[in-house]
């Protein structure tokens, strides 16, 4: 009899154990043994502001791997826009783990806001010339009342006689196609009148409804030029 060494079987290919076989005639103890096929274990790799997720699968056995179910990198999350001094904008991303700070050149608007006086200023960083700096509310929230908004941040700023409102993404400003409905706290303007001003000066007093603690105003985009609104916050008793 002749003795034949075993085989391991891998993942890929059969084996067998160890047999006989004789040299005469065609009888043998051959015993196949099937490959093992992979086993493999995922591990997710999540995805970052700038980098794309994915899953590697590796087989325990014998390493083999590869990579399935791409996502989306997620792009960053900027906070509010801040002005840097010289005609730009810098924001920190808000994503855990993220470290980068965005910076973009600010878009500035002139409104007619006075007989011979005028506003400039930058609806994202809040920039103003020969005005106070407008700050950011927090709490303004923005929907599609008709059409389309092409961002869902809104960014609403008061210096606490202006207040602008605009769209943006990653500090660049949308323009809205339609009818939005914008929510402020009623304490922002206890005691005073929301007045829209044209860009040719035109001053407009904003109807609106209360809920819960909200002042509501809607916001025509329709036939509008500009990705950007200005409003002058009047007191109550004083006259346009």
């Amino acid at each position: 009899m002749e003795q034949h060494a075993a085989k391991a079987p891998t993942c890929t290919e059969k084996g067998w154990k160890a047999y006989e076989t004789c040299s005469r005639c065609d009888h043998t103890t051959y015993t196949e043994l099937p490959a093992l096929n992979h086993d493999y274990q995922a591990v997710t790799v999540e995805p970052t502001c700038e980098t794309d997720g994915y899953t590697i699968f590796t087989c325990s056995r014998c390493k083999d791997s590869y990579t399935a179910d791409p996502t989306d990198q997620l792009g960053h999350q900027f906070g509010a826009w801040s002005p840097n001094g010289t005609g730009s904008q810098s924001a920190d991303c808000l994503r855990q783990g993220c470290a980068h700070t965005g910076s973009t050149d600010c878009r500035k608007f002139t409104f007619r806001t006075a007989e011979g006086e005028t506003l400039t200023f930058c609806p994202v960083c809040g920039q103003a010339e020969n005005a106070a700096q407008l700050e950011k509310i927090e709490a303004a929230t923005a929907w599609a009342n008709s059409g389309s908004l092409s961002a869902e941040d809104v960014t609403a700023r008061t210096n606490g006689e202006y207040l602008s409102v605009a769209f943006e993404t990653a500090g660049s400003l949308t323009q809205p196609t339609g009818r939005v409905r914008l929510a402020l706290p009623a304490g922002l303007l206890e005691g005073k009148k929301l007045v829209r001003i044209a860009p040719d000066g035109t001053q407009t007093e904003m109807p609106f409804e209360t809920e819960r603690g909200k002042l509501i105003y809607t916001l025509d985009f329709v036939n509008s030029e500009l990705p950007v609104m200005l409003f002058r916050l009047v007191p109550q008793t004083a006259a346009l």
